[in-house]
């Protein structure tokens, strides 16, 4: 890691502890941004702007916590990068732009506003891009108030959201804590339930913040030099072009006097990023093949893959097609071999049996005549010689009981396979397949649910070009029963409070699935809801666009409470705050409106299903954002609060339904929440047929009414967030 690394942490740093020789990530923070500037595992996560990018990095954060020396000691490896001795500085191999998803407020230090301002300056004077989160305090005025974002040399962005209004936490300018009254942000960029990679080496979506948006900025610079590499060293430059191609917004805030059609303006800057208009601003034409994967047999024959000659301007010189990276034994042809944009031309590509087998880059150019602009994209080819051998099923093992219905099945790598087909049947010669799909990769998580406690039998077959391996031998798994109770996990981790839940549902005896939506709208369908009886679905201390049920997840709960003897324990600080008010609050939650973050402390149990228990000191593992809730049409007070109603019941002939807007979780003991828990339950049964027929803690599912439908699993993430998007952790750089 010479040259890529440097730990400014030389004292503390929590799990990586301090001065590490490698890269380490001791928060979560650092390895989601990163992930959205270059990730790609090559099997459908490409979560990153720019994934052929390198990337070098250096942490300037102490478990989220930095200070001006820190701070100043990342920036100053970043202008001349140096060995792990920390010797031999290099300035050839600084980076051209550098992601500071971070903010440094007086309590670390950064008392004097100017205190990193001639370092950030240095950094602009080498060439290198600085770009920089605005900050998580909006929705004020005036709100870009921390080092390095409020400074003229750092291009500071704000967070859109997927409709392109503005980020409520997006910060605002102008910049008055130094007196500049400088527009800020600089330009805006998605930051509201990103999908990016997460430090167990998964992926997580739900993440908010103007630290999500400044990484895709960072993506953006490389890919604008990847374009056209004479911009590297270009700061002005590069920031312009990315300006002047942005969607460019405007608001009626008027902070800083702004008027209503400015653009610039203190809430977007310039606008939010568009990274096509932003190439196509630089240069004449564009190369694109299809497909862009081509797996051949080393066998005489031949390969077309189109080719077409695209402009985002009129350009309409003749442009000549050339092809290299071919392994030997093959052979390339365009027809025609000279293209006018827009236009199109057939690559011919020829094999024989002396092809080597193996991955080549292959590119196929373009210069166009009489100016010599030129383009290029690449091509990847494999040749394959003989079809695969037989794979080795590992998971689940032979004879597996209790099986998930939506399992992942895997095996061995099997050397030549381009890809695996995969079946699962309900007899042992697989004559009655119920499943199958093509993948690419040595596993495969089921699309569809299978039926619980039911016997699969399963297998695998390797493939290429050449033709089809054998048969792997069959293995078989038994599905588990589904219980009553579905337990939709929909917090952010930060902190992660499942297990106030599962503690409570494991003391009673009661029988649960878990259904995690990592934080985002991947939610249970009406059929995934089918064969539950109840659900319990909590949101900790999510904030910013994905607490509680999304609109296709209220429309699946609607129908399956409608269709009867269903009952729904909804616990959620936020989901007034992030959904407003919604038709399925009103008629199916019996909530008319809601008063915001009013910091319920004490609660006290009311109206018919909750009347007697408490009252409670709630004691929160996270932040206090919970409500007040005003009852609507066939909506009851539940539980009684300090600030009042804090929690709703419906009662229907059909469901019960229960919303509380204070976290249960904060309830002060585990005797407390089995208690709550327990009512709750006691309370199910509905209409002329009790929810949970033999209280299900026999173990005799025979009673239990499964529904209509089917059901998918979601396997457990963990990963750890910081509230409400705050700005803090490693600061991360990529060389392009």
């Amino acid at each position: 890691h010479a040259y890529n690394w440097h730990d400014s942490i030389h004292s503390g740093g929590g799990s990586c502890g301090a001065d590490s020789i490698e890269p380490c990530d001791d928060h979560g923070h650092g390895t989601h941004t990163m992930g959205t500037i270059v990730g790609d595992d090559g099997v459908g996560n490409q979560v990153g702007m720019a994934p052929g990018a390198q990337w070098i990095g250096c942490r300037n954060m102490d478990q989220g916590a930095g200070t001006p020396a820190t701070y100043a000691e990342c920036y100053q490896f970043f202008i001349a990068p140096t060995d792990l001795a920390d010797e031999n500085p290099d300035p050839a191999k600084a980076p051209d732009v550098i992601n500071n998803s971070w903010g440094c407020p007086p309590s670390e230090g950064c008392t004097d506003p100017n205190v990193l301002l001639s370092i950030v300056q240095a950094v602009r004077a080498a060439g290198i891009v600085t770009v920089h989160s605005a900050g998580n305090d909006g929705s004020s005025c005036s709100t870009v108030t921390t080092p390095s974002a409020i400074y003229d040399e750092s291009f500071s962005v704000g967070a859109t959201d997927s409709s392109d209004d503005i980020a409520y936490f997006s910060s605002r300018g102008p910049v008055t804590v130094d007196g500049s009254n400088r527009l800020k942000p600089d330009i805006s960029a998605p930051g509201v339930n990103i999908r990016s990679s997460t430090r167990d080496g998964s992926y997580q979506g739900g993440w908010d913040g103007t630290s999500m948006a400044g990484p895709h900025v960072a993506g953006l610079v490389a890919l604008v030099i990847s374009a056209k590499p004479e911009m590297a060293g270009n700061v002005d430059g590069v920031e312009t072009v990315i300006e002047q191609s942005a969607l460019h917004l405007t608001t009626t805030q008027g902070c800083g006097g702004d008027a209503g059609n400015a653009v610039p303006n203190n809430v977007f800057g310039w606008g939010r990023i568009e990274a096509l208009a932003a190439i196509d601003s630089l240069v004449d034409f564009r190369l694109s093949v299809t497909p862009e994967v081509l797996n051949v047999c080393a066998v005489a024959s031949s390969h077309p893959v189109d080719v077409a000659v695209q402009t985002p301007s009129g350009f309409s010189e003749p442009v000549t097609l050339a092809i290299s990276g071919l392994p030997a034994a093959t052979g390339g042809s365009f027809s025609p071999g000279e293209v006018t944009p827009p236009g199109t031309s057939i690559l011919t590509i020829t094999t024989t049996v002396l092809a080597a087998p193996g991955t080549y880059p292959v590119v196929v150019s373009g210069v166009s005549s009489p100016s010599g602009s030129m383009a290029g994209t690449d091509l990847e080819m494999t040749v394959f010689q003989g079809a695969p051998g037989v794979a080795s099923l590992i998971e689940p093992a032979d004879g597996a009981m209790d099986i998930t219905t939506a399992p992942t099945l895997s095996w061995g790598e099997v050397t030549g396979a381009a890809g695996y087909n995969v079946e699962v049947a309900t007899d042992a010669t697989l004559t009655n397949i119920v499943y199958s799909e093509t993948v690419p990769a040595a596993f495969h998580t089921l699309t569809s649910a299978l039926d619980p406690e039911t016997t699969y039998f399963w297998r695998v077959r390797p493939a290429n070009p050449c033709g089809d391996g054998p048969n792997s031998e069959v293995f078989n798994f038994t599905t588990r029963a589904i219980p009553p109770i579905l337990l939709v996990d929909d917090d952010d981790n930060s902190p992660d409070v499942r297990a106030y839940y599962t503690d409570a549902l494991d003391a009673l005896g009661l029988q649960y699935e878990i259904w995690d939506t990592n934080n985002s709208d991947t939610e249970p369908s009406f059929g995934d809801l089918g064969p539950y009886q109840a659900v319990i679905w909590f949101t900790g201390d999510e904030f910013g666009g994905a607490a509680g049920p999304g609109s296709a997840g209220e429309g699946a709960l609607a129908s399956w409470l409608d269709q009867g003897n269903a009952c729904l324990l909804l616990s959620s600080m936020d989901y007034y705050y992030d959904r407003g008010l919604t038709v399925f609050m009103q008629d199916h939650l019996g909530v008319a409106s809601a008063l915001s973050d009013t910091s319920q402390t004490t609660v006290t149990g009311a109206g018919t299903v909750f009347d007697g228990l408490g009252p409670y000191s709630l004691s929160y593992p996270g932040s206090n954002y919970s409500d007040t809730l005003i009852p609507g049409t066939g909506g009851a007070e539940t539980f009684n609060g300090n600030q009042g109603t804090a929690a709703v019941e419906h009662i229907s002939g059909d469901f019960l339904t229960v919303f509380m807007a204070f976290a249960f979780e904060a309830l002060p003991t585990p005797t407390d929440r089995q208690t709550v828990l327990q009512t709750f339950i006691d309370h199910c049964p509905v209409g002329q047929q009790a929810v949970f027929v033999d209280s299900f803690e026999s173990g005799d599912t025979s009673a239990w009414d499964w529904g209509t439908g089917s059901v998918r699993r979601s396997r457990d993430s963990r990963d750890t967030l910081r509230r409400r998007g705050d700005i803090a952790s490693d600061r991360l750089w990529i060389r392009p």
